[in-house]
């Protein structure tokens, strides 16, 4: 009787468990945060807070702005900025003229003239990848060393 309880604790420990440790496994393996166990889904990354690390990109408009014409700035913006295999997040406020910034980490880059806003894209990511320098963990990029190659 008693070995029998304990085989069915193990089993239910186990079947418990199992889940969790496996997406634990997945996560050590490639680091993608969706894979950690009760972490954060896509949605909630990309509608969640925003990191330290994240472009995001500020329309200042006119109030008569023409909605396909911001709807276009936006789409070029974000093809732009696919370009580079980055993304950003747009928050939009109300301006005499049009205007464009790009904070990022803590830093606003701008205004830029809708006109010149690939100098402005340029400066955003480049700004991006230094403040994820500066992040890394020192020694390593975070991975366990026996899975660095």
């Amino acid at each position: 009787m008693l070995r029998r309880d304990s085989l069915l604790l193990c089993a239910l420990a186990g079947a418990l468990t199992l889940p969790a440790s496996f997406a634990l496994g997945l996560y050590t393996l490639t680091l993608d945060p969706t894979w950690q166990p009760l972490g954060l889904s896509e949605a909630a990354m990309r509608d969640g807070p925003v990191q330290r690390d994240t472009i995001v990109t500020v329309l200042a408009l006119p109030p008569q702005t023409d909605p396909a014409a911001e709807r276009a700035l936006r789409a070029a913006i974000s093809s732009s900025f696919d370009a580079f295999l980055t993304e950003t997040r747009f928050q939009r406020r109300e301006a005499a003229e049009a205007a464009i910034f790009y904070n990022v980490g803590g830093t606003e880059l701008g205004p830029y003239h809708p006109a010149s806003a690939g100098a402005g894209i340029h400066a955003a990511v480049q700004a991006q990848r230094l403040v994820r320098e500066n992040e890394k963990p020192p020694g390593g990029t975070g991975r366990l060393p026996f899975l660095s190659r």
